[in-house]
């Protein structure tokens, strides 16, 4: 990330920025400073370090194949978006700030001689006088670590162990900005967790801890991502030693939410908000408890009414690029530079907002694949996948046209958090002969609360589809309900379908989940063979990437 000329080194990118836009403050995340804040999400490229199955891969493992797509900003211009947008400040985040140093500081002076907030979320391996140069300029900073062990940091390929990282924590917290510590939490590696909540209670039980349930992102080991339970049980385990202990990465949990330690009110409530993220829910702040039991929050609270498009905000960005990295690979295209043209294009314009609607539907998806190969200059071969899916989409309506379509319920992992209605499994679920009562309750992105057990009660589904991170199988699912006193005909009858991970709602196989489906709506009429179309859609892949070998060749 750096150049050096006549014995200085220059930043590559200098004031130059992959992501540029305004998000709530919890997207980063930060959960304890001006709640439902807006800030400007300052990202630039690269890292220090390189983990296995690292959310924000696509912005570190190669930094020059999305290059083109950075947008120059001085530390003026950067002053003029914050207010633009009314924002509060800047937060440095996605990847690690401190391989852009002298834009941080730069960007952060400018800042904050304007009296405006500056942020960081860094991994912390920096040595000392480096943090020391940069804490003056900010106000919160939240320290993500890897484990409590050199062999976690050796594994990321750490320059420094994980003393360095703790000996920075102290230097943060003793200058008295406001600090939040998150780290990733890999199955069979609670004793990691409980002993850095430990090792944090020294300082102070008051520093809010965020365990990130460890998803296998970029190929990653799926053996290391622990159970829901698991995790939920480690969250009562690190509150021996700290008062605000919190969960992310696990779709329904109540432990995003922020309770009084002593009397266990709830004090302000949060949802799950995409990987690593968190939303305010808009129902409840308070600052003290009715107990009298303040909740160390800094700055005001902030009712957080903006709309970040879906692939904007927090880490969602880098999931994208990955999704379409992924969707270009898949169709043979593996060339640097084209992959590079296509993805500097999709981060260009308006095309993350387009993503978004494309990614909703059958139809949408057909277009993204067809925009795909516009880009990459491959129209032709990828007509026979486009043929398949068209044939495929008109055989099932025509099916399901005069069939009695049952009540379903699209849940992601918990039956009170309801799949958004403009996402593809539900659309996939009308499409199968469906009546799906999404469609029928007020959850959106811009409205994320959770279902009430009064909403839940009402919809009486029939058939519930249940998908998404944190969920195993059928049986968790009935548990949640269980637990909670539902009563349905889908949980009465059992009709509780956790969505195979062979047949993914989102990428170039959701044919197969529509398949999946239909079969399950309508047992008595359709039956298609799912092992049959499988077989023929790899055939159809593979002819695919056959051919732009050849054509490369």
């Amino acid at each position: 990330m750096q150049t050096c000329a006549n014995g200085i080194l220059h930043e590559r990118f200098a004031d130059k920025y992959l992501a540029l836009w305004p998000s709530a403050i919890e997207t980063v995340p930060f959960l304890h400073y001006t709640p439902g804040g807006r800030y400007l999400l300052l990202s630039t490229l690269g890292c220090n370090l390189s983990c296995p199955g690292c959310v924000s891969h696509m912005l570190v493992d190669d930094p020059d194949l999305i290059a083109g797509a950075l947008l120059k900003a001085d530390p003026d211009e950067i002053l003029n978006q914050v207010r633009d947008h009314s924002c509060l400040g800047v937060i440095f985040c996605l990847n690690e700030p401190s391989v852009s140093f002298h834009t941080l500081i730069n960007t952060a002076k400018t800042l904050k001689k304007e009296g405006l907030l500056v942020g960081c979320a860094s991994n912390g391996c920096m040595e000392s006088p480096v943090l020391r140069q940069i804490l003056p300029y900010l106000d919160m900073v939240n320290i993500g670590m890897k484990g409590l062990s050199d062999d976690v940091y050796r594994t990321c390929g750490s320059p420094c162990g994980v003393k360095q990282v703790l000996d920075n924590i102290k230097i943060i917290h003793d200058t008295r900005i406001h600090l939040e510590v998150s780290v990733v939490f890999e199955a069979r590696r609670e004793h990691e967790i409980t002993n850095l909540a430990r090792h944090l209670s020294y300082l102070s039980a008051e520093i809010p801890l965020h365990i990130m349930r460890f998803i296998p992102f970029n190929g990653a080991d799926n053996d290391c991502e622990p159970a829901p339970d698991d995790a939920e049980k480690l969250v009562t385990q690190c509150k021996t030693w700290l008062n605000w202990v919190y969960l992310f990465n696990t779709p329904g949990t109540y432990n995003l939410s922020s309770y009084c330690p002593d009397c266990k009110t709830l004090l302000i409530e949060r949802t799950f908000y995409g990987p690593m993220g968190a939303r305010l829910t808009n129902r409840i702040y308070q600052s003290e408890c009715t107990c009298g039991r303040t909740i160390p929050v800094f700055g005001e609270y902030y009712r957080n009414d903006g709309y970040e498009p879906r692939f904007r905000g927090g880490y969602r960005t880098s999931v994208l690029l990955d999704m379409v990295s992924g969707t270009l690979n898949q169709l043979g295209i593996y060339d640097k530079k084209v992959v590079s043209r296509v993805l500097v294009q999709i981060l260009s314009g308006d095309w993350l907002e387009k993503l978004q609607t494309f990614f909703a539907t059958p139809e949408g998806y057909i277009e993204y694949i067809r925009t795909l190969g516009q880009f990459a200059d491959t129209q032709d071969l990828v007509h026979p996948l486009l043929g398949f899916y068209t044939e495929r989409l008109e055989q099932i309506t025509k099916f399901v046209t005069n069939l009695r379509h049952p009540r379903v319920f699209c849940a992601l992992s918990h039956p009170y958090l309801a799949s958004y209605p403009d996402k593809m499994e539900v659309a996939l679920a009308a499409r199968a002969g469906g009546d799906v009562l999404n469609y029928q309750i007020s959850y959106t992105e811009s409205r994320p609360h959770p279902l009430s057990r009064e909403e839940f009660m009402a919809l009486q589904p029939e058939i519930i589809l249940c998908l998404g991170m944190g969920i195993s199988d059928t049986s968790d699912f009935l548990h949640h309900c269980h637990i909670e006193g539902l009563l349905a005909p889908a949980i009465e009858t059992e009709q509780v379908y956790c969505i195979p991970k062979k047949y993914p709602v989102s990428g170039i196989r959701w044919i197969l989940a529509l398949e999946y489906f239909a079969n399950l709506l309508h047992p008595e009429i359709i039956r298609f063979s799912l092992e049959e179309d499988e077989k023929y859609l790899n055939t159809l892949l593979n002819d695919i990437q056959t051919n732009q070998t050849n054509t490369r060749i």
